[in-house]
């Protein structure tokens, strides 16, 4: 997946890191090329609680949508799964941590995810998430 140059306003160097790397970990989740459990780490309990539903729920409807494999397919192809493509992805502090958007393409459509970042014993993780 190519990466867009982030942008960020007076965010450390840590913080742009994580945010970005957290933002990346996330979007291949929802297209299911990442499983979700890699993130447990990033985030707190909640938001990866809500985090592990919401891919749940994208994979489903996925997989709905999905037509059946043909025959003819190439081996190693993974049928169903659209192209993933990261446009942008923009931080800035705020008093209590950092908060992060990404827009990216999954398929045919542009999508956004909003999401905080907080500091947690010397760690940052994803404390909320917005996903559209």
């Amino acid at each position: 997946m190519p990466s867009a140059a982030p942008t960020s306003r007076g965010v450390p160097q840590a913080a742009q890191q994580a945010a970005c790397a957290a933002a990346r970990g996330i979007i291949e989740a929802v297209a299911g090329l990442r499983p979700v459990v890699h993130l447990a780490q990033s985030c707190d309990l909640v938001t990866y609680e809500k985090l592990r539903r919401r891919v749940r729920w994208e994979c489903e409807s996925q997989d709905r949508r999905s037509p059946a494999p043909s025959s003819r397919q190439a081996v190693g192809r993974q049928p169903g799964r659209p192209r993933l493509r990261l446009l942008s992805t923009h931080t800035q502090m705020v008093a209590d941590g950092v908060e992060g958007s990404t827009t990216f393409g999954l398929g045919g459509r542009v999508r956004a995810l909003g999401f905080r970042l907080e500091s947690q014993r010397g760690r940052w993780r994803v404390v909320a998430l917005e996903l559209g």
